[in-house]
């Protein structure tokens, strides 16, 4: 995403873009920009890693400029094991995310690779803003300026024919008004 300086922005709130997927949403002229994973400590010390979504709103100076960045409450396996694709559905009217984890199982490590086990995870289309009220157990998220999430709503299994090792990319196509092919 190019700014009005004119320089593509690599490193927000101390995170580097790791640019993996983009989705765009026809209504809106939206582009949603997904970030693999990243790490985070979270309000325990402990290492945790989100897939994270840049928001790129069109303006009429004709640049899209970053407008938010929310985190995906689903924590990925590792850094370089999160989300490698990521598309927007729409079913029955409502919107939804869908990111294609890279690893088997959404793992990392020997488990991820165990072929045929791919999956994808379905998220709210509308994040949730974290308030006083969420920030205790996002307080790691919120005090890096991070004041939303994406809930995840379920973790659905690839058909085992699918068989990789690693996923890179999903792509749906809509066949009739709820029905996708992959």
């Amino acid at each position: 995403v190019v700014s009005h300086d004119n320089h593509i922005n690599d490193d927000i709130y101390g995170i580097e873009s790791g640019y993996e997927g983009i989705t765009r949403d026809p209504d809106t002229d939206i582009f949603y920009l997904l970030t693999e994973s990243v790490e985070f400590k979270d309000n325990n010390d402990k290492t945790v890693y989100h897939p994270v979504v840049t928001v790129a709103v069109y303006d009429e100076n004709e640049m899209y400029t970053e407008e938010q960045i929310c985190a995906a409450e689903f924590e990925a396996a590792s850094d370089n094991k999160g989300f490698e694709g990521f598309n927007l559905i729409e079913i029955d009217g409502n919107k939804y995310f869908v990111g294609l984890c890279e690893g088997n199982y959404c793992e990392s490590g020997d488990k991820g690779k165990e072929s045929g086990h791919g999956r994808v995870v379905l998220l709210e289309f509308e994040p949730v803003a974290l308030d006083a009220n969420d920030a205790g157990q996002y307080e790691y998220l919120t005090k890096l300026g991070i004041n939303c999430l994406y809930k995840t709503i379920d973790i659905f299994n690839l058909p085992n024919y699918i068989d990789f090792i690693d996923y890179s990319a999903l792509q749906f196509q809509q066949k009739q008004d709820n029905l996708y092919r992959l």
